[in-house]
């Protein structure tokens, strides 16, 4: 089957630079590359142009964001299968490959998901067993509740580690890496606009799932991300919230709708209390207390964020 590699980008060019240069020779037959420049100001532009002349190149005049950015190059693509591909990865040669004649083997699965890397090796929790609700949206935002999960290896929104390295069936998986039929965007449509920076990919899998789409994790091939490790506590800011609420809107009824912003106080409540008193704790370790302070930090920018819990949709 025909292959389309969409790639959103934005003053990346490292990255970008790496991931052409992975996929020039990935395939035995080249696929079709769209990299779509968010009005990147580092020469991405230039760098395609100069370096990379086979893939196609859409620049944008302003940075209108991942979904819409991928939209862009879903209008352009031609393959029957379509990648989204993040520009900040990495992969052995080969697991690309590997995962689409995986995926091109089974014609019950209508989008598929890698497993993902840390760079040091460690697995990235990136694929869910459900979708977000009330009960899990509290989990993802109080803090000790989240770490005792984690400790007795079980949380209610993720997959486990060990799921991670099999071939399994998911509710959703981050939009790092997602291979997904061209018959399947025809049928659900492209990503929602109105999202900013975050559960467009959620959104959209969701409208797959209501269609009666399967999405699978395809863990036994694995690409590293990187992005992931330099982020803290993105759902602290205002695109994650604003992503949330238009989530929620989306997908959940009234009642639950109206009671989303009281879990989220409710929340990072419980979590200041908690890292409150781990603090006296937590001058007897650095280690602790870099951790402690950290989360001081990222809980300290939420409860900012929900004085102004976002009515309009957050800038670039």
């Amino acid at each position: 089957m025909t292959l389309s590699v969409i790639i959103v980008s934005y003053n990346e060019r490292p990255w970008l630079a790496h991931v052409l240069s992975l996929l020039e020779h990935e395939f035995p037959m080249r696929p079709e590359v769209i990299v779509v420049d968010n009005a990147s100001s580092d020469k991405s532009d230039e760098l395609v142009r100069q370096s990379f002349p086979w893939v196609k190149l859409k620049q944008l005049e302003q940075n209108i964001m991942y979904g819409p950015g991928n939209n862009c190059g879903l209008d352009l693509a031609t393959g029957e299968l379509v990648m989204i591909l993040n520009p900040d990865v990495d992969w052995k040669r080969g697991e690309l490959q590997g995962l689409v004649e995986d995926f091109s083997k089974t014609p019950a699965t209508d989008l598929a998901a890698p497993q993902l890397r840390y760079s040091d090796g460690r697995i990235q929790a990136s694929a869910h067993r459900r979708f977000p609700n009330l009960s899990t949206v509290f989990v993802e935002y109080c803090l000790p509740l989240q770490q005792l999960f984690l400790r007795v290896g079980y949380h209610p929104h993720l997959l486990s580690l060990r799921d991670h390295t099999r071939v399994c069936p998911m509710a959703h998986a981050t939009g790092v890496c997602l291979l997904v039929r061209r018959t399947v965007i025809d049928s659900v449509g492209k990503f929602d606009p109105e999202f900013s920076m975050y559960l467009e990919e959620t959104d959209w899998q969701y409208r797959m799932a209501a269609a009666g789409f399967t999405r699978w994790l395809i863990g036994s091939r694995a690409i590293v991300h990187f992005g992931s490790a330099q982020k803290t506590f993105g759902q602290a800011s205002a695109h994650y919230l604003w992503g949330l609420r238009r989530y929620a809107d989306k997908h959940w009824p009234v009642w639950a709708r109206g009671l989303l912003k009281p879990v989220l106080w409710l929340a990072a409540i419980i979590s200041l209390a908690s890292l409150a008193v781990a603090w006296p704790l937590s001058v007897f370790s650095r280690r602790a207390r870099g951790r402690v302070s950290h989360y001081l930090r990222q809980y300290g920018r939420l409860i900012v964020q929900l004085l102004h819990y976002p009515r309009l949709k957050p800038a670039p």
